[in-house]
């Protein structure tokens, strides 16, 4: 389990870059039961990986979130043609 810190450290985006993320969605961690920090797995560090490709290839944060979504229901969000 990282912090905001090092799993920002890990995936080469500043710590406010994780923090709002996590503010909007894209991140969702889990809260340590002793102290209620925000804790962030691998997982998280490759979720954070894909993001930044996804920019850089030109996606929004918004179509991001829409990845996301369909792909947590099991759906692929690229189109059938």
């Amino acid at each position: 389990m990282m912090k905001v810190r090092e799993v920002a450290r890990r995936s080469g985006v500043l710590d406010h870059v994780v923090r709002y993320y996590t503010r909007i969605g894209l991140l969702k961690p889990s809260r340590s039961p002793r102290n209620r920090y925000k804790q962030y797995t691998d997982s998280d560090v490759s979720r954070l990986h894909f993001i930044r490709q996804a920019k850089s290839l030109g996606y929004t944060l918004a179509e991001i979130a829409r990845i996301f979504k369909e792909a947590s229901r099991g759906k692929s969000p690229c189109p059938h043609g």
